[in-house]
């Protein structure tokens, strides 16, 4: 009898402990918030701006360890610095349409998070956003997206691609710094400079792309990135570089520049070659930039095989082609028409 009652005053004890609870309050003039440990969702209502915090003084920040999943009002209009920095157990985040900035460190450090959908009416990414979100994989930054604060994707290290968006004008400072199994990444025209560190042990990274228009690389930007196989510099004069630009450190080698292939316009050939760390390539081939291949369809098909005796190797918008009968392949063999 005496163990029976223990047993059950010991489950009392335990539904007592388990029992759910509901943390509630106001956040930021029109907004309020509620977070049920049942459903493990926290719960935003109202609408308007999300003011700043600094860090660790989120109005829900003690309660993180419960949100799993996270409901953000139509009505919200941005999100403020720190909002949901260290909520890593949250696993998935839609941002209503209303939204127009991301502020600064509102993800960072969210381990599990594995999925964020980042609507058109977004056009500002704060700084280090996203950074240390190490179960990401992808990330659509739409097209309304004008600037990408320093360190957003930082150490974001499950990337695997990333397309950046034709109105961005910088790729700032440790953007991408630590992103280690990034593979490939589209840098538009738009973009004229490539920040200090922006691609820092990036060391799954073969390839990178060089628009014409950029005028400067900053130190380190591809300190680290072992695995680079080609660079194709679009640009007719060298960017000036510092010679840690390529370098290595104690995490992971430099660039191999006796194996990887530096691709540069034909007419500059010379200029490569005779310019400060670019002439360090033992490879430098020229490129006709001013050849186009026919439109290439979005729709089309994903086949890896590299076509057999290519016919001719072309340019369009500073990426390699090659035609080759009735089809057009990327350099890597990707049938895109």
């Amino acid at each position: 009898m005496r163990k029976s009652f223990t047993f059950f005053f010991a489950l009392a004890i335990s539904a007592n402990f388990t029992q759910a609870e509901v943390f509630k309050g106001e956040c930021f003039d029109l907004l309020t918030w509620s977070l049920n440990t049942e459903d493990s969702t926290l719960i935003i209502t109202g609408s308007g701006a999300m003011a700043n915090t600094s860090y660790r003084s989120a109005p829900w920040y003690d309660y993180r360890s419960y949100i799993v999943y996270l409901s953000l009002p139509d009505g919200l209009t941005s999100i403020g610095n720190y909002a949901f920095a260290d909520c890593n157990r949250l696993t998935f985040v839609t941002i209503p349409n209303s939204v127009t900035s991301i502020g600064e460190w509102a993800f960072s450090d969210c381990y599990r998070l594995t999925s964020v959908t980042i609507p058109n009416s977004v056009n500002f990414l704060g700084k280090n956003v996203f950074a240390g979100c190490r179960s990401l994989t992808s990330v659509v930054i739409p097209d309304s997206v004008t600037s990408i604060g320093d360190g957003a994707f930082q150490n974001c290290s499950s990337f695997i691609s990333i397309e950046i968006p034709n109105r961005v004008t910088a790729i700032g400072n440790f953007v991408f710094h630590g992103c280690a199994s990034l593979i490939s990444i589209d840098i538009p025209n738009s973009v004229t400079s490539i920040g200090v560190s922006a691609f820092q042990d990036c060391s799954y990274l073969t390839s990178i792309e060089i628009p014409s228009n950029i005028t400067s690389i900053g130190e380190r930007a591809f300190e680290g990135c072992s695995s680079l196989a080609s660079i194709t510099n679009n640009t007719i004069i060298p960017q000036g570089i510092d010679s840690n630009v390529f370098g290595g450190n104690a995490v992971n080698l430099a660039v191999d520049k006796s194996a990887c292939t530096l691709y540069v316009p034909t007419e500059s050939v010379d200029a490569y070659s005779t310019t400060s760390v670019w002439k360090d390539f033992t490879n430098i081939v020229g490129i006709d930039i001013s050849k186009e291949t026919p439109d290439i369809p979005s729709s089309a098909p994903s086949v890896y095989t590299t076509p057999t005796n290519p016919a001719q190797k072309l340019i369009k918008d500073g990426n390699m082609y090659i035609l080759s009968e009735d089809k057009t392949y990327t350099i890597t063999g990707k049938a895109v028409k």
